[in-house]
C-alpha cells in the first residue's frame, strides 16, 4: 500500500511542478473528471508492469479538474490542410474574453452609474500550455524546433481545435509570446503560449459609381 501511495504522490506532483514551471494557473473551462492512475497489483502484492500506464507519459490527466486537455494543430497559410504541426501531447487551454464598453457620465444626474453608449468585442485571449516529450519518432529538440517555426511566423496561425473552432468560432490566432521554462528531465520540455484570436477583415470596400 505504501508503494501505491508513493506512486500516486509522485504522479500528482506533476501538477505542482507544471504550475511552478509555467507560472500559469488555469481556470476551469469545461468539467473534466480527475483521473488518478493506480497500478494493478498481482496476487503477491507486486506491481504490474508500469510501462502499460501511458496516461502520465503521454498526457496530463493527473493535473486534475482545473484543466481541460484539447488536441491542437497549428498550420500556416502556405501549408496545405494535410500539413501543419500537431502537438504531440494534448495541451491545456484557457480562454478569456471581454467587451469594450464606452461609458459616459451625466453631470448632476440623479440616476446611479453611467450611460453605456457603445459595445464592441475585444479579442479572445488564449493561453495554451503543455509539454513536449521524446517519443519513438522525434526528440524533444525536434518538437521545440517545429513549434518555434510557428511562434516566429509573421502571420496569423490557422489553429484546429474542437474547443476553439466549434464553441468560440476561432480559427486563427496571433501568437504574442511563448515561454519555455525549466523542466525536470532531459526528455521533457514544458511550454506556454499567449495568443489572441484573429479574424479576416475587409478594410476597404469598393463603391460602385452611380
Amino acid at each position: 500500500m505504501d508503494r501505491i501511495q508513493q506512486i500516486i504522490e509522485d504522479e500528482s506532483s506533476i501538477a505542482m511542478r507544471y504550475q511552478i514551471a509555467t507560472g500559469v494557473s488555469f481556470p476551469p473551462i469545461l468539467p473534466f473528471q480527475t483521473i488518478v492512475q493506480v497500478p494493478d497489483v498481482d496476487a503477491d502484492g507486486k506491481d504490474v508492469d508500469l510501462s502499460q500506464q501511458s496516461a502520465v507519459s503521454k498526457g496530463l490527466q493527473s493535473l486534475g479538474s482545473a484543466l481541460f486537455q484539447c488536441p491542437v494543430k497549428f498550420r500556416l497559410s502556405t501549408e496545405n490542410e494535410d500539413g501543419g504541426f500537431v502537438l504531440p501531447v494534448d495541451p491545456v487551454m484557457s480562454i478569456n474574453q471581454r467587451n469594450i464598453i464606452v461609458r459616459r457620465n451625466v453631470a448632476k444626474s440623479a440616476m446611479r452609474g453611467t450611460i453605456k453608449e457603445r459595445w464592441s468585442q475585444d479579442d479572445y485571449e488564449i493561453n495554451i500550455a503543455g509539454v513536449l516529450m521524446d517519443d519513438d519518432n522525434y526528440m524533444v529538440e525536434d518538437y521545440m524546433a517545429e513549434l518555434r517555426r510557428y511562434i516566429e511566423a509573421k502571420e496569423s496561425i490557422i489553429i484546429t481545435s474542437n474547443l476553439l473552432n466549434n464553441v468560440f468560432d476561432i480559427t486563427r490566432i496571433c501568437i504574442e509570446s511563448c515561454n519555455f521554462p525549466f523542466t525536470a528531465g532531459v526528455e521533457n520540455q514544458a511550454f506556454s503560449i499567449k495568443a489572441y484570436s484573429d479574424d479576416i477583415y475587409t478594410l476597404l470596400e469598393e463603391i460602385d459609381n452611380v
